[in-house]
């Protein structure tokens, strides 16, 4: 899984779980729970990365004997040994990616030879995706494992939950649980019972989460920035500060950043020694050695060191060490946590990569010390935060002069959360994976099995991959290059492809979109899809309200189908002899043409429930745009003087959302 998803959580979860069941519960395992940065120095021996020296028995009682927690314990390598080899332990390993990649080869084959040794041994591997798969300047030895699972995306209904439990445990454990507590101690009895805090406590938690929940789902944006358990984490930590919501990761970085040196501490009454700008700048020095020295740990004389001149220039005449700095960060602002005796590491390993980009963003030479990183792998989130932080063409065009099976889809996503891309660097994007996916379709590489959905298991080539990645970027040109029709309506130029279409089809077999669209007969990813149902159609046309990188700021669309007098109107449409679906769906259509038009602005709430899927939410927002509309509320020389523009418009959106089940012509034929 990328960063955030909680691979790191996961693994440690199933350890809690495995030390806590009773003898009865079966499957019994002795977990044993590895993070490679912080035992791959342990794995290389005293002085040379010779990583056969050490077995797993060895290893697992080494890394034990350096734990705080576990200093009068004398673990026998023998009866580790033993276990492994009868397979009573569950064994994670975790953070593959987080090797430095001079040694991850290395570690590849030691890991592989440990999973053959103790064949009967049950392993978890996590890792970012580009940690795992080889690259194409790597050797070619891959870790043999039985099954691949990639985390997925949180879906709608997930997001919601997720929100909803974060609020009830925060508003319990931080504000309701020390309130009961000190009235329980209070000296003219208690006042509160605990059935009374924990209804309020629920009540306070879940307007918070119904008040972000609505947030999150009428921006677009914001939804799709909401899609792991990090990222929605720091949203609500930020809505629950009172701040305004961003609508970028790298935005959303900053507030973060924001709320737990400056906003919380002076809250809390903890408030920090430096300024929040003062301990930001001093974090960003460090960040950016230990992503130099490809680390994630370091102790807090090292620190010290990296930190110094920096560090005088802040504090200037106050009183204030180092090691206070240290305890400061970790105890009052929470983004340093010691892991392992005597090191510190940031909470979470994008926290480093991003302070690392925005110190990049600030020194002079800066871009040329990236760009001499970007086949990297080490510095992929690097890469990405700074191409947010600013225009990323530059970074884009270097990753072009040498595209390939990394560097393309890099850039990619450098194009994605970008602050600006000239249009010329996206037509050489979509040039150079276009150039890449014939080469690799003429390689037949092997195919590489994923489980993406439960019980659903796809088999993906890197030209699979690559048209992935190829749909991406023309989805965005597309709309960056449509033919005016009027002031408000315009229209694609040219026709949708297999590529895009597959985008809506892996959505909804992700349950991202709520479509009962089926696969057509398939074909080239950039060739126009075809032999999909007029429904199908408008499906895509819905499904793409849904897509942030497509959107305007500021302003409200809907996607639909063309009308026949609106392809008329289209003279410079080239449609080589084919028929576009079109409104009418009596009418046949070979291909997919989309007309995107521009909504009044109080629609907005409306596109985003019902593209959302959700429906009680969308009725009540149809209420309110309907008085709107109106001018107050409903009369009865109001209702007949509703204008029609407006109905169709309510219609066609409960329509084409709901795949034919609502709105107001359906109620009509009902009737």
């Amino acid at each position: 899984a990328a960063p955030g998803y909680g691979k790191t959580t996961l693994m440690r979860h199933l350890a809690l779980k495995f030390v806590s069941r009773p003898p009865e519960d079966k499957p019994q395992f002795i977990p044993i729970l590895l993070r490679f940065r912080e035992v791959y120095s342990l794995m290389a021996g005293e002085a040379k990365m010779d990583f056969g020296i050490i077995d797993l028995p060895l290893l697992v009682s080494n890394h034990l004997i350096q734990q705080p927690e576990f200093k009068n314990l004398q673990p026998s390598v023998n009866w580790f040994g033993e276990q492994l080899k009868q397979g009573r332990c569950l064994v994670m390993l975790d953070g593959l990616d987080e090797v430095p990649k001079a040694q991850r080869q290395a570690v590849r084959q030691w890991v592989d030879q440990q999973m053959k040794t103790y064949d009967k041994t049950q392993f978890i591997l996590t890792s970012r995706p580009h940690g795992f798969e080889l690259q194409a300047d790597e050797p070619s030895y891959p870790i043999q494992v039985d099954l691949k699972l990639r985390v997925l995306d949180f879906n709608p209904d997930q997001k919601q939950d997720f929100v909803e439990k974060w609020y009830r445990t925060v508003y319990w454990r931080i504000k309701w649980e020390p309130l009961l507590s000190r009235s329980q101690q209070s000296a003219d009895g208690a006042v509160l019972d605990e059935e009374q805090a924990r209804l309020r406590s629920e009540q306070e938690a879940d307007e918070a989460a119904k008040d972000l929940v609505r947030q999150i789902v009428n921006s677009p944006a914001l939804n799709d920035l909401a899609r792991n358990p990090l990222l929605v984490t720091m949203i609500a930590s930020t809505h629950r500060a009172q701040t305004v919501l961003p609508k970028r990761r790298v935005e959303l970085y900053d507030k973060i950043f924001d709320l737990l040196l400056g906003t919380r501490p002076y809250v809390k009454k903890t408030a920090l020694t430096l300024t929040a700008t003062e301990n930001k700048a001093i974090l960003q020095v460090l960040a950016w050695q230990l992503v130099n020295a490809e680390i994630t740990q370091f102790s807090p004389k090292q620190g010290g060191e990296w930190i110094a001149a920096g560090f005088q220039r802040c504090v200037k005449n106050r009183e204030f060490s180092p090691e206070q700095f240290w305890d400061e960060m970790t105890d009052v602002a929470g983004l340093l946590v010691e892991k392992e005796l005597g090191y510190l590491e940031f909470a979470h390993q994008t926290f480093q990569e991003y302070l690392a980009a925005k110190h990049l963003r600030e020194m002079i030479e800066g871009e040329e010390l990236l760009k001499s990183q970007l086949t990297n792998d080490r510095w992929q989130e690097v890469t990405r935060f700074y191409a947010a932080l600013g225009d990323a063409t530059a970074i884009i065009d270097a990753l072009l002069e040498d595209p390939n099976e990394y560097t393309l889809p890099l850039a990619r996503r450098c194009m994605e959360e970008g602050r600006g891309v000239e249009p010329g660097t996206l037509e050489s994007l979509q040039a150079a994976l276009q150039e890449l996916l014939k080469v690799s379709q003429m390689s037949s590489p092997s195919p590489v099995p994923r489980t993406v959905a439960v019980g659903v298991t796809e088999t993906l080539t890197i030209s699979d991959r690559l048209s992935e990645e190829l749909a991406e970027v023309q989805l965005v040109q597309r709309f960056q290059n449509l033919l005016t029709l009027s002031e408000t309506t315009k229209i694609t130029r040219d026709f949708i492809t297999h590529g895009e279409y597959e985008m809506l089809l892996t959505a909804r077999l992700l349950e991202q979109f709520h479509a009962t669209a089926q696969k057509g007969p398939g074909g080239p990813p950039d060739s126009p899809v075809f032999g999909i149902t007029w429904k199908d159609a408008r499906w895509f046309c819905a499904w793409l309200s849904t897509q942030s990188n497509i959107q305007e700021s500021g302003k409200v669309f809907e996607y639909r189908l063309p009308t026949l007098e609106e392809i008329e109107q289209a003279s410079e449409l080239d449609l080589q002899g084919k028929q576009p679906w079109t409104q009418d769906s009596e009418i046949a259509g070979d291909v997919l043409l989309v007309v995107r038009e521009e909504l009044p602005e109080r629609y907005g709430q409306l596109v985003n429930y019902l593209a959302n899927g959700r429906w009680k939410e969308a009725d009540q927002e149809t209420y309110e745009v309907m008085k709107q509309v109106a001018g107050g509320a409903f009369t009865s020389q109001r209702l007949k003087e509703f204008p029609c523009e407006d109905l169709r418009i309510i219609d066609r959106l409960w329509v084409k959302f709901s795949g034919g089940k609502f709105g107001f012509s359906v109620q009509k034929q009902l009737y």
